[in-house]
C-alpha cells in the first residue's frame, strides 16, 4: 500500500508502495521524519470526471486525510470503452501468467500532451502494476524489489520473461528511472497533480478536460507525459 513520509512539521515529502509487513523498505530521507498510511479515495468514492481528491497538508494525525473537490467546469462524461477493452487484456495477462488472484484495477491513463493522444492505460493488481498500449501489454512492473541489497521502489520486468529491465529511485518529488544504459541520466516522474507542473508547461494543457485529475507528469524524449484519472 501507498505510504507517506512527513517531516517534523506535518508537510509531505515523499510518497511509494510499501508492503506493509516489511515498513523498513521505506528509507526515510531525514532520521527525524515519520511515515503514515496514505489511502486515497478512488471511485465510486468519487467522480474523476467531475471531481478529484486533494491531500491535505499539514498532516496532523496518524494518516494522510483527503477531501474531494469538484473540478471547475466538468462536465460527465460516459465510462470509456478503450480502458473495460484493456482492463480485459490485463486481466488475460494474470491468468495467462497466474500472477495473482487478486482483481485487477484501473488506476491510470498516460497521455501525451505532446501529441495530444492517450498513450496507455495502467492498471494495479496486488504489487504490481500492468500497462496496456495498442491492445497489447507492454510494460510490467513489481515494487519492492531487492537487487544486490538495494531495495528499489519499483522496477519494471520484461513481460514475457520476467527479466528485469528498468530499475527505479525514489527522489523527494517522485522516481527515477535508470535504463540498462550506465551512461544514459535517469528519467524523471513527478508525483503531483496540475498544480505541481510548472507554469512553463501548464499552457499546453490549457484545453485539456481531465487536468485537475493529474497525478503525475514527466518529460520524456517523446513527449510531455502526464498520467491521470480518466474515470
Amino acid at each position: 500500500m501507498f505510504y507517506t513520509e512527513i517531516d517534523k512539521n506535518g508537510n509531505i515529502v515523499l510518497s511509494q508502495v510499501v508492503d506493509a509487513s516489511n515498513l523498513n523498505g521505506f528509507i526515510l530521507s531525514n532520521p527525524d521524519n515519520h511515515i503514515v498510511p496514505d489511502t486515497p479515495p478512488n471511485p465510486p468514492e468519487y467522480d474523476p470526471a467531475t471531481q478529484y481528491a486533494e491531500r491535505q497538508e499539514p498532516v496532523l494525525g496518524d494518516k494522510v486525510e483527503y477531501i474531494i473537490k469538484q473540478v471547475p467546469g466538468a462536465v460527465k462524461r460516459e465510462p470509456d470503452p478503450q480502458i473495460a477493452a484493456d482492463l480485459e487484456i490485463a486481466n488475460q495477462y494474470i491468468r495467462d501468467f497466474k500472477i495473482s488472484s487478486q482483481p485487477v484495477l484501473y488506476i491510470l491513463t498516460n497521455f501525451n500532451v505532446t501529441t495530444n493522444q492517450d498513450i496507455a492505460n495502467v492498471f494495479s493488481v496486488g504489487k504490481y502494476l500492468i500497462k496496456v498500449s495498442n491492445n497489447q501489454v507492454s510494460e510490467f512492473y513489481d515494487s519492492n524489489v531487492t537487487i544486490d541489497g538495494e531495495t528499489f521502489p519499483w522496477v519494471s520486468r520484461d513481460p514475457l520473461t520476467g527479466k528485469i529491465v528498468d530499475k527505479y529511485r525514489a527522489f523527494a518529488n517522485g522516481l527515477e528511472k535508470y535504463t540498462q544504459d550506465p551512461t544514459a541520466d535517469p528519467v524523471r516522474t513527478y508525483v503531483g497533480g496540475y498544480d505541481t507542473i510548472p507554469e512553463s508547461l501548464r499552457p499546453a494543457l490549457e484545453d485539456f478536460p481531465y487536468k485537475y485529475s493529474i497525478q503525475h507528469w514527466s518529460v520524456k524524449s517523446y513527449g510531455f507525459i502526464v498520467e491521470y484519472r480518466k474515470q
